[in-house]
């Protein structure tokens, strides 16, 4: 139905997730090198909480700046006539919000502000900084409804931003991949055009730093190949680094 891709577990090796029909639950692939993908869904603790959803838009996203992703996911029937019987299922769902703890996802329900509160049908969802205060909002797309703004005023962390712009006729550098050293910590980025459903996020880089006042080092991988560094890079600022 949707799909995210990111590194949720900071080892440089992209992971995948997506969404499913209802009954069948949301997927995590954990990516251990050379194109190959394990399922972990049911490690990760994912497997009961998605079951009952039919999700769509989906994605990997720091939204309490700590340096680690949040995977988010975005629910709602196809059939409104699933509401006349009793299916364990409806068809306006809560939109979903994990956080990852003890190499595990726990669902904020009730606890990630009254945004991922709304019952709707939704299917697009996109991410970017729609306020430019330095932390990642959620546009929501929803069926035969307005679209629904989640804006994150949650205390976060450090960040960092960055811009790529490629050379050639590849201006917006898709196939870069932008690895962030924070002390011991890894975060791999990957620029790409659309992502979730039906979406295309914002192309600027994130990067949560947590306690981290700057990124020891940047390590851009252009799309030909061609590999730059970038030392000691301080804290909130939107970078742009041109090819």
């Amino acid at each position: 139905m949707g799909i995210g891709v990111g590194d949720y577990d900071g080892d440089l090796e992209p992971d995948v997730f997506v969404t499913n029909f209802s009954d069948d639950y949301f997927t995590l692939y954990h990516g251990v090198g050379r194109g190959f993908f394990v399922d972990v869904t049911q490690r990760a603790n994912l497997g009961l909480a998605t079951k009952p959803m039919l999700g769509w838009g989906c994605g990997f996203a720091d939204f309490d700046n700590d340096g680690s992703p949040e995977l988010f996911a975005v629910n709602g029937h196809v059939y409104p006539q699933v509401d006349r019987f009793d299916m364990g299922t409806e068809y306006r769902q809560r939109n979903q919000l994990f956080e990852r703890h003890d190499d595990a996802f726990h669902e904020l329900e009730g606890a990630a502000g009254p945004g991922f509160d709304l019952k709707t049908s939704s299917r697009g969802a996109a991410v970017g900084d729609v306020d430019g205060d330095g932390d990642l909002d959620l546009l929501i797309g929803n069926i035969d409804e307005s679209p629904t703004l989640l804006r994150n005023d949650g205390q976060t962390g450090h960040w960092l931003r960055v811009r790529l712009i490629g050379g050639g006729a590849n201006r917006d550098a898709l196939g870069a991949r932008v690895v962030a050293r924070v002390g011991d910590r890894t975060q791999l980025r990957l620029v790409g055009a659309g992502s979730s459903f039906l979406s295309s996020s914002e192309s600027i880089l994130h990067f949560g730093l947590g306690d981290a006042t700057q990124v020891d080092e940047l390590e851009v991988t252009w799309p030909d190949g061609e590999v730059e560094t970038f030392p000691d890079l301080a804290a909130g600022q939107v970078l742009t680094i041109e090819r």
